[in-house]
């Protein structure tokens, strides 16, 4: 929802919708929220000029869907939830799983030599950042695996397999 009061010093509205300002400053924010590769198809006036009038016209369809009560439908709720939950796992993962996973550069040679075949015999130097990233990723599949083995443990899961049929 937006904001009527400045975010910072200085702010600038960019559009007003019902007399209530849309400020620079959230335009802004939101396009840095934008992968990288997407941020920089704003970088000029008439690109964030643009991207303010998609914001503006989102923000229109969301206050029709909440006039309309579209916000207690079971399905949006569920997806909702959803999604609120998924956040949650990204931010848990993200301050605790991962920076418990340390690489070193040696692990990554050896990786590397275990698993040669992968790269299609091309020297290690040639494939370097490639190798870094799978061995990145097997590293964080095991922290992963670990973490929920913990966890598990913690909760006193108990799978009942033979009720799935």
């Amino acid at each position: 929802e937006i904001d009527d009061t400045p975010r910072t010093k200085g702010d600038v509205a960019v559009a007003r919708i019902s007399g209530v300002p849309v400020w620079l400053s959230e335009v802004e924010e939101l396009i840095q929220q934008l992968p990288a590769e997407a941020q920089k198809n704003f970088q000029n006036a008439e690109s964030k000029r643009e991207f303010a009038r998609r914001y503006v016209g989102t923000e229109l369809l969301y206050r029709a869907a909440i006039r309309e009560n579209m916000g207690e439908d079971a399905e949006v709720k569920n997806r909702e939830r959803l999604i609120h939950k998924n956040l949650l796992v990204e931010k848990y993962i993200l301050e605790k799983v991962i920076p418990e996973i340390k690489i070193d550069t040696l692990d990554v040679k050896n990786f590397y030599k275990a698993s040669k075949d992968r790269y299609d015999g091309k020297p290690y130097d040639s494939v370097r950042a490639q190798v870094f990233l799978d061995y990145q990723t097997e590293k964080t599949q095991a922290a992963y695996g670990e973490f929920i083995s913990k966890l598990a443990a913690v909760e006193k899961v108990e799978f009942l397999d033979q009720n799935i049929k």
